[in-house]
Parts: structure tokens; sequence; C-alpha cells
């Protein structure tokens, strides 16, 4: 798992960003976010919580119905 903070002005403005590997590839939260559909808060939780990269962007999100 390769995963390291760095400045992303050539991606994100000034923010920094933080890019992940995955399948051979290496992108910033907001591009994986957008390829599979699973919000970069919600990407950014997994990983902060111990879940592997493949789970992080791979599962899909489940929404709980409003009571």
């Amino acid at each position: 798992m390769f995963i390291v903070w760095v400045k992303a002005k050539q991606f994100m403005g000034s923010r920094a960003g933080r890019f992940i590997e995955y399948e051979g590839r290496v992108q910033i939260i907001a591009q994986w976010s957008k390829q599979f559909g699973v919000p970069e808060s919600r990407i950014r939780w997994r990983l902060k919580n111990g879940w592997s990269v493949k789970q992080s962007l791979t599962t899909p999100v489940r929404y709980m119905p409003k009571r």
C-alpha cells in the first residue's frame, strides 16, 4: 500500500492532496472518488479507520433510509 501526503497545486489548486496507489496507478483521492463514485470524505474516513485501499475505493456506499 502506497499513501503519501504531498502538495498538489497542479491537481487541486493550492490544497494538499493525498496520493493513493491502486492497481499500479497513482491518483489523488478526488480522482479516485470520481472514478468509483465514493465520496472523498468516505474514502478518507475508511483509510483513517484501517480499511485497505482496495476496500476503501471499491466498497459501495450504503445509505440508511430516513425514519
